[in-house]
This record gives C-alpha cells, sequence and structure tokens, in this order.
C-alpha cells in the first residue's frame, strides 16, 4: 500500500507535524509506502517584501503542481488542509483515487470568527463533498462535513506522540509553584481570559511562577512571569516544569473547530489541566478526573487554589490524564483508523 501526503506546511507547525509526519513511522512500520510533499515550506514566515511573496507564492503552486503530477502514482492521496481547485479535484475523482481530506480546524471561518473567501469556501465545500473519507479533530468539524454532503467523517483527536511525551519527577524547587501554557504568537490573546485570576492569585500565592512557551510578548502586571520560545527539541523538557497546565479559549465558532492538542500535551506528561469546556476540550475533560472545566474568572480561581493546596489531587488528575492520553489518543490507536481510509 502506498499514500500520497500534501501537507499544509512543515514539521514545525503543528498540525502538519501531529496529522502527518507523526504518523509516518507507524504507517512505515505497519509496511505502508508514504511519500509527503509540503504546499508551503514558508508557511510561518511572514513578510511585507512584494518579490518575497511572490516567490514564495510561485513555489507553492509549484509543489501543489508536483503533488499533482506524483499523484499519477498512487491511489491513495491524503490532503491536509489544503484548499487545492474543483478542477484537481475532479480528474483525482476521474482517476479512481482514493481522497482523504483532513482538517483539524474550523476552516471554513477565519481567526475572527468571520467567513473566508468565497474562493476558499467553494474549493473546501467542494473537496468534502467528494472525498472518500474525511479526517477531523472532533465532532464539531465532522458536522460541517455532513453539511457539504459527506457522513464518511473519521475524528482522530490530536493525536500525541506518548513514546515522546513521558512523565518524569518535576525538578522544580520546593517553594516554586508553576501555571504553564504552551502555544502560538497567534493564540497568546487567549490569556487575557486567565490574566486577571491569574493576578488575585498572586496575591495569595507569591510563590507561583507563569511560565509560557511560545507566545509573543505578554506581561501581566503583578504575576512573576518567564517566556521562552518554542522549539520542538525544547518543548518537552519545559512542559515538565508544569504544576498545572491551562488551556483558556473564547467560545465562538472558531475555538470550538480548534484541536484540544496542549491539553493532550499536558495530559501525555502527567500534569492536570484547567481549561475551558469549548468544543473538544468539554469532551475531553468529561472523560475523568483529569483536570478542571473554568468558565468565569472564579472558576478559573476555585480550581487554581484546589489544585495548588492538594498535591495529591494534583497527582491523581496527572496519572489519570496520562492513562486516558495512552488509551484514547495514542498514535498505535489512531493509526488503524486511518488505515481504514486507505483500504
Amino acid at each position: 500500500m502506498r499514500v500520497l501526503f500534501l501537507t499544509l506546511a512543515n514539521d514545525n507547525i503543528a498540525s502538519s507535524r501531529t496529522r502527518v509526519f507523526q504518523f509516518i513511522p507507524y504507517l512505515n512500520k505497519l509496511g505502508i509506502t508514504c511519500k509527503v510533499i509540503v504546499s508551503n515550506p514558508y508557511y510561518a514566515r511572514r513578510s511585507k517584501n512584494i518579490l518575497k511573496k511572490v516567490a514564495k507564492s510561485i513555489h507553492k503552486k509549484l509543489n501543489n503542481l508536483n503533488f499533482f503530477f506524483t499523484s499519477l502514482f498512487f491511489t491513495n492521496i491524503f490532503i491536509q488542509k489544503v484548499y487545492l481547485p474543483r478542477w484537481e479535484i475532479k480528474i483525482f475523482k476521474y482517476c479512481g483515487k482514493n481522497i482523504i481530506y483532513d482538517f483539524d480546524d474550523a476552516i471554513y471561518v477565519n481567526e475572527q470568527s468571520q467567513a473566508i473567501s468565497k474562493n476558499k469556501r467553494k474549493r473546501l465545500d467542494y473537496v468534502l463533498k467528494q472525498a472518500d473519507w474525511i479526517t477531523v479533530e472532533n465532532e464539531t468539524n465532522a458536522n460541517y462535513a455532513k453539511i457539504c454532503g459527506n457522513n464518511n467523517s473519521i475524528i482522530i483527536t490530536g493525536p500525541i506522540e506518548c513514546n515522546r511525551y513521558f512523565p518524569q519527577e518535576n525538578t522544580n524547587s520546593g517553594n516554586e509553584f508553576v501555571i504553564g501554557w504552551i502555544g502560538s504568537p497567534s493564540t497568546t490573546k487567549y490569556l487575557e481570559i486567565v490574566k486577571r485570576p491569574l493576578q488575585i492569585l498572586s496575591q495569595t500565592h507569591p510563590n507561583f511562577k507563569l511560565m509560557l512557551i511560545g507566545a509573543n510578548d505578554i506581561a501581566i502586571e503583578g504575576v512573576n512571569t518567564e517566556n521562552y520560545p518554542w522549539t520542538l527539541d525544547s518543548e518537552v523538557e519545559l512542559l515538565r516544569k508544569f504544576d498545572i497546565g491551562i488551556m483558556p479559549l473564547y467560545n465562538d465558532i472558531w475555538c470550538a473547530g480548534k484541536g484540544g492538542y496542549k491539553l493532550l500535551q499536558y495530559m501525555a506528561l502527567g500534569i492536570p489541566s484547567i481549561a475551558s469546556p469549548v468544543g473538544v476540550n468539554d469532551d475531553i475533560l468529561n472523560m475523568g478526573d483529569i483536570g478542571f472545566k473554568a468558565i468565569t474568572e472564579e472558576d478559573w480561581i476555585k480550581s487554581f487554589e484546589k489544585l495548588i493546596n492538594n498535591k495529591e489531587i494534583r497527582l491523581q488528575m496527572g496519572k489519570k490524564a496520562r492513562e486516558t492520553a495512552l488509551t484514547y489518543f495514542s498514535y498505535e490507536k489512531y493509526v488503524h483508523d486511518l488505515i481504514h481510509c486507505f483500504r
């Protein structure tokens, strides 16, 4: 069996890394030959230079064209979050290709919860209707595929590489307590939700520290904060310093379609979580005593207090979270669902 993948970006971007690149070793182990073509290697690099923008656009179009011609030698083609033109999908269907389309965000809207361009929407709706299988992060996105006329959705939440994300003894000093968050500059805005609760907490627990990984420059007055750049090599070591992991989100259409990857990272590392119960976050937190839901500022403060003041609860929740990640969100579990699409 051979599969051709077209990814949105390279493995520095979480969605491409978790939805494609980290699946490859598991698929290879089961005898499946995989080839990956990256649509936009410069996805995360923003530029105001017009010539650079044009060059990047041409590079992207050439990569997509390479994918089209390479697909002639593959039956299974997996498209991860790329808006391909309708004529290309029509040719794939005419040639009898088995099309799997994957998206792990609410890409039918933009981050401001507004509609995407008409051209992108038409391309997306068409491929969702024509694809043989849709792989999505959560029920919200599966429902959008159904609206487009496709009931062949498989929910793959995450996954998380539990062999890489595993607990180790927390090396923080006895008097230090770390509340942590991992993300990107574009998702730093969600920390506004916990700004006031953290300021209130700092008045009663002066020994706690807020540790951020991958955030943009942010300062919360009165809160001891450390901000580290995100790298694939350093993230696990930094995450292991967390006593609590947080995932605040707005309650809007975009966030309802987001994946719960931060939660899965915390869970696999045996870290209890506090999160906004939006979209798949709510589903994950309903799976057992692995963390707390927080909607109001009072919810956040009470949840922080419970976990800070009771080490036994933190350890129990962390242990349960690790077990849940292994059982329900590992690559070992989901690789068979993916192979089902290929067959």
